[in-house]
């Protein structure tokens, strides 16, 4: 995962690392000319003309810096659209990773924990239902989940019906209650889609915590990800955590 982070990277996310990369060099350089500019300008109080082209320096300056600040927030609109899923609106996988290696990076004795939801058969719902009905499901799955994490809970989208929890800082026990919020807040009532089509919505899960010799998150998703093909196989509708 750690390697797909720096190679696979969205079209708008690059684009935006460059930007930003490309805008604090500029501000660096512009900086030191500002600062020639007003070592000069002490040197020549006794020249007015020069002390006038000083002058169209410092304010052609300032509009460079204007510039630079409109980049600067055009590249960070830009990183948190490349980092959301257009979809449900939440993180995507490029924003969950990227919270995993700032929260891998980090040394601590608390546990972290994963939650991984995959909404069971969900391609029987678009069969059935049509495709605009299975994006309202899915953005409903997302509002329930939300409804029922806590505020240090990250809810991320994985891929199509695939969602995962980042849970900082939360043991297995306090994972598993986390979880089993979220999978009652999801089943407990069909997803409506019209006055007179409602679509029952269950899911399978998967709980896995962080273990010391755990390196990278995709050691972590690998465990979970097992558990919850395990709550498949099971029957569905249900949560595991595997202890290896």
């Amino acid at each position: 995962m750690q390697e797909s982070m720096s190679k696979h990277l969205p079209v708008g996310a690059r684009a935006a690392d460059i930007t930003a990369d490309i805008t604090f060099k500029t501000r660096t350089q512009l900086d030191t000319i500002i600062g020639f500019t007003e070592m000069l300008a002490e040197e020549l109080t006794d020249h007015p003309s020069a002390r006038a082209d000083l002058d169209r320096i410092r304010s052609s300056a300032q509009a460079v810096e204007t510039l630079i600040t409109e980049l600067e927030d055009h590249a960070n609109r830009a990183r948190r659209e490349a980092e959301r899923d257009p979809l449900t609106g939440i993180a995507n996988r490029r924003a969950f990773e990227l919270h995993c290696e700032r929260l891998f990076a980090t040394e601590t004795e608390d546990p972290t924990s994963l939650v991984l939801i995959d909404v069971d058969r969900f391609k029987h719902v678009n069969d059935t239902y049509g495709h605009l009905a299975g994006d309202e499901v899915l953005r409903e799955v997302v509002q329930r989940s939300k409804s029922a994490v806590r505020d240090s809970d990250i809810l991320a989208r994985l891929a199509g019906d695939e969602f995962v929890l980042l849970l900082p800082a939360t043991p297995i026990e306090e994972a598993l209650r986390v979880a089993d919020r979220v999978r009652h807040a999801i089943v407990f009532t069909p997803v409506s889609i019209d006055t007179d089509v409602h679509v029952p919505v269950t899911v399978s899960v998967g709980v896995a915590t962080r273990h010391e010799g755990d390196e990278e998150v995709s050691d972590l998703l690998e465990r979970a990800d097992r558990a919850m093909y395990r709550s498949k196989n099971d029957g569905r509708n249900r949560i595991t955590s595997l202890v290896d």
